[in-house]
């Protein structure tokens, strides 16, 4: 578990460097709250749309000729295999990640969406946010590594939790909505 936090701290990190040297002019062209809806909207579009499937946003992320950042398939301790992607992409605010990660193990499958992106203001995003999405109380809060995550648990059905996640980096604010599916190993089986 700590190898997966180090590397997807690594990846988080160049991206979202990445992001912030390649977008700043396009994203300080736009006004924050136009930023912050592109990104939620980028959310909704590629990972709320139907339940997350990893070669399905794999493909998606192909035709949409996304620049790959990562790829990267692992083993942990306990036997899951993790596979994880990433791709940079271009908004009409700036540039975005799209991130997607498969985890299989005896428990079942789980499945991620994710978008993250640069944003001017942490708390003003978040708003956004739960507006948007439609967002109850929260479940759970946890930070960890210099990042403070929310999580809904029961997101647009059973197994589906959201997570919304902010990541202070040195080139700035980062925010990142992410839809997690975990199919337990009966159900998986059968699927």
């Amino acid at each position: 578990m700590c190898v997966k936090s180090i590397r997807s701290a690594l990846l988080a990190l160049i991206v979202c460097t990445t992001c912030a040297l390649t977008a700043r002019g396009a994203d300080e062209a736009r006004s924050p709250a136009e930023r912050d809806g592109s990104l939620i909207n980028a959310f909704q579009v590629m990972c709320t749309l139907q339940t997350p499937d990893f070669d399905h946003l794999s493909g998606q992320a192909g035709a949409m000729r996304m620049k790959m950042l990562g790829d990267d398939t692992s083993t942990t301790p306990t036997g899951e295999t993790i596979h994880e992607k990433a791709w940079f992409g271009m908004l009409t605010t700036g540039s975005f990640a799209l991130r997607t990660e498969q985890m299989r193990g005896i428990k079942g499958v789980s499945t991620s969406c994710a978008i993250e992106g640069s944003v001017a203001d942490v708390a003003a995003f978040r708003d956004a946010a739960i507006k948007t999405l439609r967002l109850g109380p929260s479940s759970e809060q946890r930070t960890a590594e210099g990042v403070h995550a929310t999580y809904w648990d029961g997101y647009g059905g059973e197994g589906d939790t959201l997570v919304l996640s902010d990541m202070e980096r040195p080139a700035g604010h980062f925010m990142q909505v992410k839809l997690l599916n975990m199919v337990k190993a009966a159900s998986a089986a059968s699927h």
